[in-house]
């Protein structure tokens, strides 16, 4: 299955930081729980103005 995402920046940055400061905590650690489950990863970001 494909995730596609369409978020602003602030979105993002959450998540990211809520991953760094809580990685031994599997309830914060959304971007561990999703590269985890994905065997390939892929990142693409769109400039939309």
């Amino acid at each position: 299955p494909i995730d596609i995402v369409y978020g602003e920046c602030s979105c993002f940055e959450r998540d990211i930081l809520l991953t760094e400061f809580n990685k031994n905590d599997p309830e914060q650690n959304i971007i561990g729980q999703r590269m985890s489950n994905n065997s390939i990863s892929s990142v693409i970001i769109d400039e939309v103005d």
